[in-house]
């Protein structure tokens, strides 16, 4: 069986950040292109953000998150494109980002990617609903 492997390869600013304004600061270009350099080097086919980078990175830190729900869910799992040269991953507990399309908006080099959200049965039907719509497929409820 072949097995992921993860590999854990961050940066930050010193408050703790992992993005933001504060890495178009000047004098950080070299120390990002390095982290890029050495990120590619890896050859990964997924990164994974928690769900205030995703938010900020992807749909703007300013979007109102999606409405919390009326009814939490325990519906099976969903999966949709799984054949993608590449996948970013948001672990989005409560189902709170407002997704504006199924591909990482605001990325560059990542316009043939496919988003991969990890929710809890926390999140709404709404939620779910509106995110596998918005993603396209027939092959919801998929059980595992």
């Amino acid at each position: 069986m072949n097995r992921p492997e993860v590999i854990c390869h961050m940066v930050s600013t010193i408050d703790g950040k992992i993005a933001g304004q504060s890495f178009a600061e000047e004098g950080l270009r070299p120390y990002l292109e390095f982290y890029v350099q050495t990120k590619q080097k890896f050859e990964t086919q997924a990164t994974v953000y928690g769900a205030s980078t995703a938010k900020e990175i992807f749909v703007g830190k300013d979007m109102e998150a999606f409405a919390r729900p009326s009814q939490i869910t325990d519906d099976p799992d969903y999966i949709c494109g799984q054949h993608a040269p590449y996948f970013v991953v948001a672990i989005d507990p409560l189902g709170e980002i407002p997704w504006k399309s199924g591909k990482p908006d605001g990325r560059p080099g990542l316009e043939d990617a496919r988003i991969i959200v990890i929710t809890s049965s926390q999140a709404s039907k709404e939620y779910l609903r509106k995110l596998c719509k918005m993603l396209d497929s027939s092959q919801w409820p998929l059980e595992t």
